[in-house]
């Protein structure tokens, strides 16, 4: 339970303390709202005597599970389009709004805590969490090629280089020179390429050749020459990288994803692959999926064939691992 509170950011450790997050807040203020009843202490405690008297087999634990189950699940449906909670109470007093001086609130956003007008969405004037005034972000250029601009932004995981492509912003123009389009379709999520800013540079004092480096991956190197699948050089979470069908290398050394060549990539894809003893290994792939055209790769490991969907293994028989088609793989991972 700890471990779980402490991933999912609902708290965070204070020497031997945990103190709760905005995020824990909003989370503690929901379930306290419309699930009050699951987490009160009479709740655990009816609970646990019922625990004891299946252990004591009393109670049997199927109908334990279906009077809990029923109206249980009843409660989360009737609270399907109950609008998340977003607000964390009234912003100190002296902070009003840059816009139009009304009041604020505190809020949660993707970005973190901050300051919105209590007239939203009438006005949309913003603070920072300490109070500063939030105006609409300013690039810091173009780039050379697409002529888009860049702007640094701050997320839940850090500072990070947003630039719109150029198919998504010709749609927004598209939408807004004809009114009756607009009126009838929904607002589209902008499509943009974005780049994690690393912790050696400073957001503030980024440069332009710094920011068109770090958009420039992922990089499509070229098709493998046994396969035409692409190979792509990338950043990733533990570290830089190619990838072809699924089968990620690591980049180390003087190869970095801004530069590595695709005489270079084929070289490391043919090097036997570090494994630790034990690790489930790409036995081949099987083949496109038929809707979302990426690779289904077959996995083998001691305890047989299996196909991923997630976190979870999918077993395939033995006799099916040299005739499995992906419309047959699709099927498994689709029914499973």
């Amino acid at each position: 339970i700890i471990k779980t509170i402490l991933d999912r950011e609902y708290v965070i450790k204070d020497g031997r303390a945990l103190k709760p997050t905005a995020v824990g807040e909003v989370v503690d203020t929901f379930l306290e709202d419309h699930f009050a009843k699951y987490i009160s202490d009479s709740f655990t405690a009816e609970m646990e005597n019922e625990l004891d008297q299946i252990a004591s087999g009393e109670r049997g634990y199927e109908e334990t599970l279906r009077d809990f189950y029923k109206p249980f699940s009843k409660d989360v449906a009737a609270k399907e389009d109950v609008p998340k909670v977003t607000t964390l109470g009234d912003a100190p007093k002296g902070f009003l709004c840059p816009d139009c001086d009304a009041g604020m609130v505190m809020k949660l956003g993707r970005g973190g805590v901050f300051m919105s007008c209590s007239r939203f969405p009438d006005c949309k004037g913003s603070r920072t969490e300490i109070g500063e005034a939030l105006k609409d972000a300013v690039p810091i250029g173009t780039h050379p090629e697409t002529g888009m601009p860049i702007y640094v932004k701050k997320g839940k995981f850090g500072p990070y280089l947003e630039m719109e492509t150029i198919s998504s912003a010709d749609e927004r123009r598209q939408d807004a020179e004809s009114t009756q389009k607009k009126s009838r379709t929904k607002k589209k999520k902008i499509d943009a390429k974005r780049a994690s800013i690393p912790k050696e540079i400073n957001p503030a004092e980024i440069t332009m050749e710094q920011a068109i480096k770090l958009l420039s991956v992922p990089r499509i190197l070229g098709n493998h020459p046994e396969t035409s699948e692409p190979i792509t050089a990338n950043n990733g979470k533990f570290g830089p990288y190619i990838v072809h069908q699924g089968d990620f290398r690591s980049l180390k050394g003087a190869d970095t994803p801004y530069d590595v060549s695709y005489e270079r990539a084929l070289e490391i894809l043919k090097e036997p692959k570090k494994v630790r003893p034990g690790a489930p290994t790409v036995v081949k792939t099987i083949g496109p999926h038929p809707r979302t055209k990426k690779p289904i790769l077959l996995y083998q490991s001691k305890s047989g064939y299996f196909l991923k969907k997630g976190f979870r293994r999918i077993p395939v028989l033995e006799n099916q691992v040299e005739t499995i088609s992906a419309g047959e793989a699709a099927d498994l991972l689709k029914n499973s």
